[in-house]
């Protein structure tokens, strides 16, 4: 995808970061460190910073993967073959920061009680599993085997259902 491609960009990265945007105006409102308004660079990279670290998702061919930049270097982590998959993770992170500094119940442990998602199949391999959705095998993830149960549950909801799932107990 060309970056000087707006409408491609915007389709592609809108929502999330409109919901990025959401996550910053929250934490702000209840006197919380915020995250930066998530930005793209030229190579297609949805990044934002929040308290001296960068996170985001880069692009790596048709696949999209979790960045982290801390202290001058890069780790890229997990693989996804949808963008939104990967911006659920990073948005289901910021949501739980701010549902522990409330001293709310983290989310995690409600979809991970829940187990692995009936849409979805897993695959183990060592350290990390392969989620699939049992009815369009070209969805997928691969994640820490530790994470397989939330993150099914995660791939199932829409960005909006997530935000709703986070903000749970919240008074806003």
């Amino acid at each position: 995808m060309r970056c000087d491609d707006v409408g491609a960009l915007l389709d592609r990265y809108g929502e999330a970061a409109w919901y990025f945007a959401r996550w910053r105006e929250r934490s702000i409102s209840l006197g919380l460190p915020s995250i930066e308004v998530p930005s793209i660079s030229a190579t297609g990279e949805f990044v934002y910073t929040a308290q001296n670290l960068t996170m985001g998702v880069v692009i790596a061919g048709d696949l999209f993967s979790h960045l982290t930049v801390e202290r001058g270097r890069r780790f890229v982590a997990d693989q996804f073959s949808r963008f939104d998959d990967a911006a659920k993770l990073l948005l289901k992170s910021e949501g739980e920061q701010v549902r522990s500094y409330l001293k709310l119940p983290r989310k995690y442990f409600d979809w991970k009680a829940m187990g692995v998602h009936p849409a979805v199949s897993v695959d183990e391999t060592g350290h990390s599993a392969v989620l699939t959705l049992r009815d369009d095998r070209s969805v997928w993830c691969r994640v820490p085997a530790l994470d397989q149960a939330a993150t099914s549950q995660i791939m199932m909801l829409s960005l909006a259902e997530l935000d709703a799932q986070l903000t749970e107990g919240m008074r806003l």
